[in-house]
């Protein structure tokens, strides 16, 4: 939440989308969708992480691995990348499931998100959209 508006991650068809909620009114100033679908019988349909809000910046991590930074502000997309593509994961059975965590407070801060895959790593750093390398 941030001021008036309540940000949420959801499923919309063959759309996983961050929506922003005015509080006061339930109007939807913005939206922003990627066109993936994870089906789980278990855990349910979409996404399953929290966006992240810091900075002025809206972090999230769908359930197919797409981390979007979106400005709070402009609207605006920011970087999208693929989580999973990074890290040579194909499949992922209950989807990805944790929120990013932005270390720092100005617009190039550090994120680490929880990726699978085989490379291995079951923690990761961006920066800026980009994959650092240890």
């Amino acid at each position: 939440m941030a001021g008036e508006a309540a940000i949420t991650q959801e499923q919309r068809g063959q759309y996983e989308c961050v929506v922003c909620r005015n509080l006061l009114t339930s109007a939807e100033p913005w939206i922003h969708s990627d066109a993936t679908h994870f089906i789980s019988t278990m855990g349910g349909n979409g996404p399953r992480g929290t966006p992240t809000i810091a900075n002025g910046y809206v972090y999230t991590i769908g359930a197919t691995g797409f981390f979007n930074c979106i400005d709070g502000a402009t609207r605006k997309s920011i970087f999208t990348r693929n989580i999973q593509r990074d890290h040579e994961a194909e499949n992922v059975y209950h989807g990805v499931c944790a929120s990013p965590l932005v270390l720092g407070d100005s617009s190039d801060s550090l994120v680490l998100v929880c990726p699978t895959g085989e490379d291995g790593r079951s923690l990761a750093a961006y920066r800026n959209g980009e994959l650092l390398k240890a």
